[in-house]
């Protein structure tokens, strides 16, 4: 199929390719006719099925694969948020007092929610373990979900959904403002959520503040006993200072994660230069290279994909965790945490193309 609509689109679908991702247009899923090319949009769906209705984040982000056919070896599940996210996009400074001009947009958010909808584009069996309020806001995030392929037997519901706002500047930075609700309410663990798991993911989000981080640390410790690797993401410079730089990584040291993925923001203020003792580390840093640490190895940088003309890139960092976590189906990330690293990128790529 024809991929470019521009030549910068063609630079980075080119750069997709290189790396073993499979691109097709969306269009001629639909007729195998002559059209304008759009921003290519990879698909598991037959030729004959019609189009979806475009809904969440993820909903332009299509299923990749790098063969095309679904995984069942692996499977993903993730702990955390479900909440609504309102996308506030100003070009300008906040007029403090007065009015701004803004573009304001509502869509499903959550890092764990994003990485289990990332997973399941990319072909792979997700859960997602959380709770959500027993609103109609609540009932359409989890059928979204259930409608990408998640599992969703695992979700409570009680209370009211939660809600983030995210602010995103001119050059798609975003600060977050958190009202988490029934996220946090998650409680009464139950060891089925873990049953035919081979990767348990938990954002940072989750070991806070009780009772999901009761919840959180008890399922983690049921990973370890059915020797599940576990990965965690570090979420958020702000939320580790508040809980404290010091108690953060000794519960890291505690849990014992087998990865530890974190952003540049994240990894400084974690002091972190090396490998945490036995943990895989990889610092995600945007347009930059992320940055393998193992214990016994100098830094290895990845180089990222370039995106031009980025309006947005929330989500991205998730969409990495995804591509990084679903590597080579059999838990590849760690034999191979280098080419775990570049199936992130790819993904990550894939869904800022998408959102521009």
């Amino acid at each position: 199929a024809r991929v470019a609509k521009a030549h910068r689109e063609a630079e980075v679908l080119t750069q997709l390719i290189h790396n073993g991702i499979q691109v097709v247009c969306d269009k001629c899923y639909l007729a195998k006719t002559d059209h304008e090319p759009t921003v290519a949009r990879p698909d598991r769906r037959r030729r004959s099925d019609p189009a979806p209705a475009a809904v969440g984040l993820y909903a332009r982000f299509g299923a990749i694969s790098n063969d095309g056919s679904t995984k069942p070896t692996l499977m993903l599940a993730t702990l955390g948020d479900l909440v609504e996210d309102v996308v506030v996009r100003h070009d300008g400074p906040i007029n403090n007092a007065s009015d701004t001009l803004a573009r304001i947009t509502r869509r499903r958010g959550g890092s764990a929610a994003n990485v289990a909808s990332v997973a399941a584009h990319l072909g792979y069996r997700t859960r997602f373990i959380g709770q959500v309020g027993t609103d109609a806001i609540g009932r359409a995030l989890v059928d979204e979900l259930d409608a990408e392929g998640v599992d969703v037997s695992a979700v409570g519901r009680s209370g009211t959904t939660g809600t983030i706002v995210a602010l995103v500047d001119h050059a798609g930075e975003r600060t977050m403002l958190t009202d988490r609700r029934a996220c946090l309410d998650l409680d009464q663990p139950d060891p089925a959520w873990l049953d035919n798991v081979t990767v348990l993911h938990v954002p940072f989000y989750s070991l806070v503040e009780p009772p999901i981080s009761d919840t959180a640390i008890t399922v983690i410790g049921w990973a370890h006993e059915r020797q599940i690797p576990v990965s965690i993401d570090a979420s958020s410079s702000s939320i580790i200072e508040m809980f404290g730089v010091a108690e953060t990584r000794e519960l890291l040291a505690d849990l014992d994660p087998a990865v530890l993925l974190a952003n540049g923001n994240e990894a400084t203020t974690l002091g972190i230069d090396g490998p945490l003792g036995n943990t895989l580390v990889v610092i995600k840093r945007g347009p930059q290279p992320a940055v393998v640490l193992t214990a016994g190895s100098a830094p290895i940088e990845i180089p990222a994909i370039a995106v031009d003309s980025v309006s947005d890139t929330t989500g991205a960092g998730d969409a990495f965790a995804a591509g990084f976590l679903c590597y080579d189906d059999e838990v590849g990330w760690l034999v191979d945490p280098i080419e775990a690293c570049r199936a992130g990128h790819r993904a990550a790529a894939t869904l800022l193309i998408s959102l521009r």
